[in-house]
């Protein structure tokens, strides 16, 4: 069924370790960490099930590895936009994969990972995929590929699927108009333009006739287009 798009301008308990193997080519693991997942609300919202921390070593050096695993490969996604800090660079590692300052942070299906240090080879990499426990690999949704790219500031896209990630994103939207109980979700990001600094958030509902409808409420907003 076709889908209308509009627009506007402006957790439970987790499991922890048993993602990691005891070696993931060369490099050894040492016992878990505790790791608290950062911003719960956020991640709960995105499917957060399962986390580990762990550090791995071998004779030509050590790194640090971080696992959040989700219900759904579009809960890793948004939780890898959320992720980026503004100043990662795109890298080849995966579709979703950026380098930082201290190492990289991707996507893998369902898992969202951050190295710091060392890094292991793409052959060990293979393998350890291979090996992760409840993987999902769902396609993405298109809607994350219908920003516009001309004045797009780089990693500020943010995934939105209900209140708490249209709270921190896009405030200006009351969750009442987004609607969220009619399995609304909606790609945000930031855009410089010669008038100045706006945001753009496209809303996706699964029919036409729905997008119409909130589309009403939308135009309330004072200060959007």
């Amino acid at each position: 069924m076709p889908r209308l798009l509009a627009l506007a301008f402006l957790a439970a308990g987790l499991s922890h370790g048993a993602i990691f193997p005891d070696k993931i080519g060369p490099f050894e693991k040492h016992p878990p960490k505790a790791f608290t997942a950062p911003d719960r609300d956020l991640y709960g919202e995105y499917g957060l099930d399962a986390t580990e921390q762990a550090d791995y070593t071998s004779a030509s050096g050590k790194f640090n590895a971080t696992a959040w695993r989700f219900r759904d490969s579009t809960g890793a996604m948004a939780a890898f936009q959320s992720r980026r800090p503004p100043g990662a660079t795109p890298e080849k590692l995966t579709k979703l994969s950026v380098r930082t300052s201290d190492g990289t942070i991707f996507a893998f299906g369902n898992y969202v990972f951050q190295f710091a240090g060392a890094f292991p080879a793409q052959s060990d990499l293979d393998v350890f995929y291979t090996q992760l426990p409840k993987l999902e690999q769902s396609s993405l949704p298109a809607l994350m590929s219908y920003l516009p790219q001309e004045g797009l500031v780089a990693n500020s896209e943010r995934y939105i699927v209900g209140p708490v990630s249209l709270q921190r994103f896009e405030p200006r939207i009351p969750p009442s108009v987004a609607a969220f109980h009619l399995s609304a979700e909606a790609q945000s990001a930031r855009y410089t333009s010669p008038k100045g600094d706006l945001a753009l958030t496209i809303f996706n509902y699964p029919t036409p006739n729905m997008a119409r409808e909130r589309l009403t409420e939308f135009e309330k907003i004072s200060g959007v287009l």
